[in-house]
């Protein structure tokens, strides 16, 4: 599968890194405010830890999103169509 901001262009891989950046800043800022509201509404008071975790938990998954981006061979994809 094509990870999302990828795009392949004559057999050559064209990353969209300006779309992952904006992804990946929206990723981090939803992140720390699902846990500042989380942790809100648990506690009764604006805390740092909970949106710090989140903001962690959000690095995690656009890590790996990132990894996906640079590890991504369309060769590999294309023979596998063709053979089909």
């Amino acid at each position: 599968m094509k990870p999302m901001f990828v795009d392949v262009h004559r057999g050559e891989k064209r990353i969209h890194w300006l779309r992952f950046f904006v992804f990946a800043i929206a990723v981090i800022v939803l992140a720390a405010v699902i846990g500042l509201l989380f942790d809100f509404l648990v506690i009764g008071r604006y805390g740092y830890t909970a949106p710090l975790v989140g903001a962690t938990v959000a690095l995690l998954i656009l890590a790996r999103v990132l990894i996906r981006m640079i590890g991504y061979q369309p060769l590999e994809v294309e023979s596998d169509m063709q053979s089909s």
